[in-house]
C-alpha cells in the first residue's frame, strides 16, 4: 500500500490531510517533529512526505537534506501558507501545496501520486533491454533504472547480441550510434518483431533530422545524452499509462 508520512503540529490539519489520504485508500502515518519523522523513515518504507515548515527542533532545509541521505528519490511536498514556494524548491522539495486551497490541491496531488504508484508497480514488472556499446553509458543507465526496478533488466553491447538472446522485452533503450551497426536498424527490427514494445532511442546528437528519423524508424520517444534521470523515468512511465 502507498504510504504517506505527514509532519504537522496542528491536530486540525492532521485530521484534514488524513481524511483526504485515507479516502484514496493510502496508508496515513503522522508525527509532529522532524526527528520522529527521520526515525520513521529509517524503520518504514515511505512513498511520499507531506510536511509543514514551522516544525520546532530542526530547519526545513536540514530536514530535507537528511531525508535525501536516507532516500534521495523520495518525493517531498511542502504544505505551507508561505506563498514564496521557490525557497522550498531551492531546498529540495518536489512540490508545494498552499494551505489556502489545501483540500482541492491535496486531492489533485494525491490523485497524481496514485497514478505514479500504479506506474511504479507496472514499471517494476516490466522486462527492460539496454542496447549500448559504451560501458560508462551503460553503467549510468543501469544505475538510474536500478532505483526503480529490482529485476528483469538486461544489457547488450549490440543488436546482434540482443537478437541472439531470443528474449522479448517490454521496454528497449537503444543507443543510436553503435560501433559496428546502426541503432536505427535495431529499432526497426525490434518494432517489426514486437509492435507493442516501448522503444526509446538514446543519442548524443542534437540534429533535428536525425531525431525525427529515430521516430520514423519506430521509436516511441528519444532522450539525449547526458541522460537526465527524471526525464528518462518520466518518458518511460508516460508510455505505461
Amino acid at each position: 500500500m502507498y504510504k504517506i508520512l505527514h509532519i504537522e503540529n496542528s491536530t486540525f490539519l492532521h485530521s484534514i490531510v488524513k481524511e483526504v489520504v485515507t479516502k484514496k485508500n493510502f496508508e496515513y502515518i503522522s508525527c509532529d517533529t522532524y526527528t520522529e519523522a527521520l526515525i520513521i523513515l529509517n524503520e518504514t518504507e515511505i512513498d511520499l512526505i507531506l510536511t509543514a515548515t514551522n516544525i520546532k527542533g530542526m530547519n526545513i532545509n536540514d530536514f530535507i537534506e537528511e531525508v535525501k541521505h536516507i532516500n534521495e528519490t523520495l518525493p517531498i511536498c511542502i504544505i505551507s501558507s508561505n506563498d514564496n514556494s521557490k525557497i522550498f524548491f531551492d531546498a529540495g522539495a518536489n512540490n508545494y501545496i498552499s494551505k489556502t486551497n489545501l483540500v482541492s490541491e491535496l486531492e489533485s496531488y494525491i490523485n497524481n501520486a496514485s497514478i505514479y504508484q500504479q506506474n511504479n508497480v507496472l514499471f517494476d514488472d516490466k522486462k527492460i533491454a539496454i542496447i549500448d556499446d559504451n560501458t560508462l553509458s551503460l553503467l549510468e543507465i543501469k544505475d538510474i533504472l536500478q532505483k526503480y526496478i529490482s529485476k528483469n533488466m538486461y544489457s547488450f553491447k549490440s543488436g546482434t547480441e540482443l537478437f541472439k538472446s531470443n528474449k522479448i522485452f517490454d521496454i528497449y533503450l537503444v543507443d543510436i550510434i553503435l560501433k559496428d551497426e546502426s541503432g536505427l536498424n535495431i529499432i526497426k527490427k525490434i518494432r517489426n518483431l514486437n509492435s507493442n514494445a516501448i522503444i526509446i532511442g538514446i543519442t548524443a546528437l542534437d540534429n533535428q533530422n536525425v531525431l525525427s528519423e529515430v521516430l520514423d524508424y519506430g521509436a516511441d520517444d528519444i532522450i539525449n545524452k547526458p541522460i537526465n534521470e527524471k526525464l528518462l523515468i518520466s518518458k518511460i512511465k508516460a508510455r505505461l499509462r
